[in-house]
């Protein structure tokens, strides 16, 4: 799928991290640099965003994926890390198949072409879903059941 002049000369690229600069022009897009961001920033910098893009191929998590789904921001990324576990398609954004650009692309574009009520539709469902995965309440109880589990196996 190619991307029309159009949604090109309507978006913004943004990119976050110390070698931002590097990357920005090999982007045929406007991009802007923010550098690195402490949390307050890259919390703003998540909201504002409409899609999360993480092109991880390589990572345990990547913690980001949370953070933009925490935000009601949607994701696309590959099937990797803690994306695997968080990542439901059509919900909190898209996963794409490891290493596949053009699977990655086509998610881009599913995200891109949808109506203005699905894509608000969307940016709550994360959130929704973020809350249920990764909520403080939520991690409490997960600590609390490998706690009750640790116990068992070491009382046996």
């Amino acid at each position: 799928a190619n991307a029309t002049r159009h949604e090109l000369d309507s978006s913004v690229l943004v990119l976050i991290g110390s070698k931002d600069k590097q990357f920005a022009g090999q982007f045929n897009i406007d991009t802007l640099c923010l550098g690195y961001l402490d949390l307050e920033k890259l919390i703003k910098a998540y909201s504002a965003a409409s899609v999360f893009i993480s092109t991880s191929i390589d990572d345990a998590g990547p913690s980001m994926v949370n953070q933009s789904m925490m935000c009601g921001t949607p994701v696309v990324t590959f099937s990797i890390g803690t994306a695997l576990e968080v990542t439901r398609d059509g919900e909190n954004g898209f996963m794409a198949e490891n290493f596949n650009d053009n699977d990655f692309v086509e998610k881009l574009f599913k995200i891109s072409h949808l109506t203005e009520d699905e894509f608000t539709n969307l940016r709550k469902s994360t959130r929704n879903s973020a809350l249920r995965i990764n909520s403080k309440h939520v991690n409490a109880e997960r600590i609390i059941q490998i706690y009750h589990e640790t116990i068992k196996l070491y009382n046996k």
